[in-house]
């Protein structure tokens, strides 16, 4: 079992009219990981929609352009250290494995009982989404009033260095869940 389902275990006990069957409604497999990651994908263009409607003209291929190129930019860094802060195993406060998704190094704590499949790089996908839609949520404040090399900048910072923490706080071996009483954080609202 999964983090995803050991978080969506007691909303399905809660839920399950017969108690002594509990199976899971949403597969959280390949497709189940992929589904929800383009959903976070479409929040992607929802934010971009947003910010054009709200700059000049004269800004919307500014906008349009650094929306695309945040995704793009997002993507490399989380992928190159992002996710190994996040989700690699080290201390409560933050990951020190699985950078740029490479398990199969003999250096590497994970390597003797994890083996990556479809599921893993689905998981990746969907951490990925979340990463790059916390930081397109920031975008819409700075839209006219910095430079897109700044702003690439702050985005690769928010992609490495500032969600990733926070994710492996909630999510992974971090230090907050102990302290949550109830683990209803579906999807990372609450990180985000």
């Amino acid at each position: 079992m999964d983090k995803m389902q050991q978080l969506t275990m007691p909303l399905l006990k809660e839920n399950s009219k017969n108690k002594e069957s509990i199976e899971p409604t949403i597969p959280w497999t390949l497709h189940g990981y992929s589904s929800v990651a383009d959903l976070f994908s479409f929040m992607q263009g929802g934010f971009t929609l947003l910010e054009v409607g709200c700059v000049s003209m004269k800004n919307t291929k500014n906008i349009l352009t650094k929306n695309l190129l945040d995704t793009c930019i997002g993507g490399i860094s989380f992928w190159f250290l992002g996710y190994g802060f996040a989700f690699g195993k080290s201390t409560k406060f933050i990951g020190a494995s699985k950078f740029a998704l490479t398990p199969f190094t003999e250096n590497n704590a994970d390597f003797a009982d994890r083996n990556y499949d479809g599921n893993e790089y689905a998981y990746f996908f969907l951490e990925f989404g979340i990463a790059s839609t916390a930081a397109t949520i920031v975008s819409g404040a700075l839209a006219e009033r910095c430079q897109v090399f700044a702003y690439f900048i702050y985005s690769v910072i928010i992609c490495t260095f500032i969600y990733p923490p926070i994710a492996h706080w909630v999510w992974s071996d971090g230090w907050l869940p102990p302290l949550l009483k109830r683990k209803k954080d579906l999807f990372g609202v609450g990180a985000i």
